[in-house]
């Protein structure tokens, strides 16, 4: 995913969370949005602008996956 800031596009995950998000949901399309979804809520709340590893495993772990 990516945002456009008025200056430039920017990505909003790192490529490490979209490997470890693929590798979680096994390529499931409803899984990856159901995870993605919550991680990008929970960035808003934290006035993230780029979204890490970290909050991919928390985000996980809250929707059962481990």
């Amino acid at each position: 995913m990516i945002i456009d800031d008025g200056s430039r596009m920017q990505p909003m995950f790192t490529t490490e969370a979209l490997d470890a998000i693929y590798a979680h949901t096994h390529g499931i399309c409803r899984e990856i949005n159901n995870i993605c979804t919550a991680t990008l809520l929970d960035a808003v709340l934290r006035k993230d602008k780029l979204i890490d590893l970290a909050p991919h495993q928390n985000q996980a772990r809250s929707t059962g996956f481990n």
